[in-house]
């Protein structure tokens, strides 16, 4: 686990030296370093909402590859077309909330995600892990940029 901490850290730092948002790196699927800030990202939004998803009784590594797959699908095929359509970055942002929420609800009532004891997720936890998640994930865009 120390491991994975270590790496964690590494890429993030390694982020901020080749400063590449992934909101406004220019050539985004060209480029390394805008890859390399998107899967920082992704592993922070998607292992801070496992992670508190936790609390509530889910199954670790099946959770998170489902956030990790749902998160994404979510960043390019809504994210991105939305954040060029509107002018401002945080109404996109809002609505990639209300969707990781949704998400993350959906994926708290499938069976074969959770684990015993089991606690059912009300919509405003869901709404507030997906929040957390994304506020961090920005965070990281940020410090990359």
């Amino acid at each position: 686990m120390k491991r994975w901490i270590v790496i964690g850290f590494f890429l993030t730092g390694l982020t901020y030296q080749v400063f590449a948002n992934p909101i406004i790196v220019v050539d985004p699927l060209s480029s390394f370093s805008f890859w390399l800030v998107l899967s920082a990202a992704e592993i922070v939004e998607t292992g801070i909402e496992t992670l508190l998803l936790l609390f509530w009784g889910i199954c670790l590594k099946p959770v998170y590859a489902a956030l990790f797959v749902g998160n994404l699908l979510i960043y390019y095929f809504l994210f991105r077309p939305l954040a060029d359509a509107v002018p401002q970055i945080w109404i996109a942002e809002a609505v990639v909330v209300g969707l990781d929420g949704l998400l993350v609800k959906l994926i708290s009532s499938v069976e074969m995600f959770r684990d015993e004891p089991f606690l059912p997720l009300k919509w405003r936890h869901a709404f507030l892990i997906a929040a957390v998640g994304n506020v961090l994930s920005y965070s990281v865009g940020l410090i990359g940029g």
